[in-house]
């Protein structure tokens, strides 16, 4: 079973795959898994661990493809939400005018 942390930071921690990363073939690359057909979230993730758990290598190399896109989602929320927000656009001041030449 495994088991998400997230850190005040907000990124996440995933422990308690070990055993599934075992089963895992040599040279194992997750662009080679198609996941285009789920929600990458964190409920499909547990869902995808718990069948990998228990079925074949192919739904092992699901899960860490999952995963994989998982931990990319938090780790762009957190780039999003360190970039500066403007919720508007600056007002025009007197101050910011300047004279033209007439």
């Amino acid at each position: 079973m495994i088991k998400i942390y997230y850190r005040e930071d907000g990124t996440a921690v995933i422990k308690g795959d070990d055993r599934l990363k075992e089963k895992l073939p040599e040279g194992f690359n997750v662009t080679q898994v198609d996941i285009s057909d789920v929600r990458v979230d964190a409920q499909n993730l547990a869902i995808a661990a718990d069948k990998a758990s228990y079925a074949g290598v192919n739904y092992v190399k699901r899960y860490f493809a999952i995963k994989a896109a998982f931990e990319r989602q938090l780790e762009l929320i957190a780039e999003q939400a360190e970039q500066l927000k403007v919720s508007h656009s600056p007002a025009i001041t007197s101050q910011s005018l300047k004279p033209v030449d007439a």
